[in-house]
């Protein structure tokens, strides 16, 4: 058995948060703490080979910019 990119995305934002009972982390919504990082290749349309050299490009915390600073 596998997971589909989609799946497995939301096992490591939304179900993490979940699994950690901190049920405002993990999406992006109003009102939210705006916590993201941006990667590149996109994992859900990358090829699965690409995914795993996929690069940092962007990290917010609180809406803020952390890196690159």
């Amino acid at each position: 058995e596998r997971l589909g990119a989609r799946a497995a995305l939301r096992l490591f934002t939304t179900g993490a948060a979940f699994a950690l009972g901190a049920d405002r982390l993990g999406t992006l919504a109003p009102g939210g703490p705006a916590d993201l990082v941006l990667v590149e290749p996109d994992p859900l349309r990358a090829p699965p080979d690409e995914v795993a050299d996929a690069r940092v490009r962007l990290t917010l915390v609180a809406g803020e910019r952390v890196w690159p600073t």
